[in-house]
């Protein structure tokens, strides 16, 4: 266990580069670090201008990451200046409400922003990448009534192929948007929350074929699959639910799958990491970390490390070898 310390206060967000070998994390003390994951030190640490980092991701190209700081606009910065000593520089384009999420469809090759635009109304944009690699907008945005108020978190999640998003919302669960091509029709699915629990984080299998999602101290897990329609020529998206993930003393506070999709991952307020057998629910393993509170949960690219947030703005990176 390599223990890294910076920041002040809870990271709320973690993302590893495409090659593995930054960790980059983000809190509510105003700073965005970047991690060597071999050394386990501190690369770099920019002070932002604005206190919150709500998410991040990094572009499948590893060239740039997308930063979710609750500002009105999308917010990148290039991988190379991330673990730079020199002041960072931060590129903006309005997005004209609270960015809360951000995730990129390989599939569709774009990033899908998600956010707040007044009390009861989150929005979602779809903007494609350029040919430089870059975030270019299109379109208009989607509006949809998630009935969570605009200081809660909203989680988003993308299949994989890009044909949909799943997103929570702490008025009434999960919901999936798919669409009926590759860039308009569309459609909407509400998977069924056993006993109506209120979602909080939602996560896609890398393989597309499972959905998970935190509703407290469970992680309920879905089969997702496309279903031709009887009589109309497309395919729609059902979800049948699995299992469910139990075992946790308190609130789960995130979850992640491994790159292979075998094992599932939860942080929990009750001060433990726990491995799941997403096919079976058993728990494959657990560790304490000692520092109560865990926020943030994420595996490496290859799945042979995991970095989980505590309690304190303490980050701990594991060497992971999960037998199933």
């Amino acid at each position: 266990m390599i223990e890294l310390v910076r920041h002040s206060r809870p990271a709320l967000a973690l993302a590893f580069s495409p090659d593995g070998m930054t960790l980059a994390s983000g809190g509510g003390d105003g700073l965005l670090c970047a991690w060597d994951t071999a050394a386990g030190e501190l690369v770099a640490s920019h002070p932002l201008d604005y206190p919150f980092v709500f998410d991040l991701a990094y572009h499948p190209g590893g060239e740039w990451l997308a930063l979710a700081d609750g500002r009105r606009d999308l917010r990148t910065v290039g991988a190379a200046a991330l673990v730079s000593r020199s002041p960072l520089v931060i590129a903006s384009q309005p997005v004209g409400w609270s960015v809360r999420s951000v995730a990129f469809a390989t599939g569709r090759n774009s990033i899908v922003v998600i956010g707040h635009e007044s009390t009861y109304t989150t929005n979602y944009h779809i903007w494609k990448i350029s040919e430089e690699g870059l975030p270019v907008i299109t379109g208009s945005p989607w509006r949809f009534d998630t009935r969570t108020p605009r200081n809660e978190n909203v989680s988003l999640s993308l299949a994989p192929d890009g044909r949909s998003m799943a997103y929570s919302h702490t008025g009434g669960g999960i919901a999936v948007n798919y669409w009926k091509t590759s860039e308009s029709g569309v459609r909407y699915h509400e998977p069924e929350v056993p006993g109506g629990r209120t979602v909080s984080t939602v996560a896609y299998s890398p393989d597309g074929e499972t959905l998970g999602a935190v509703t407290g101290k469970v992680v309920t897990i879905w089969d997702v699959k496309w279903v031709n329609h009887e009589s109309r020529d497309y395919e729609y998206l059902q979800t049948t639910l699995r299992l469910l993930l139990e075992g946790h003393d308190r609130a789960v506070r995130s979850f992640a799958f491994s790159p292979d999709g075998r094992v599932a991952a939860t942080a929990s307020l009750d001060g433990t990491l726990r491995f799941w057998n997403p096919y079976d629910g058993s728990e494959a393993g657990r560790i304490d970390p000692g520092v109560g509170r865990l926020h943030r949960v994420a595996f490496s690219p290859d799945g042979n490390k995991v970095a989980v947030a505590g309690h304190g703005g303490k980050i701990f990176l594991f060497d992971v070898d999960v037998s199933l």
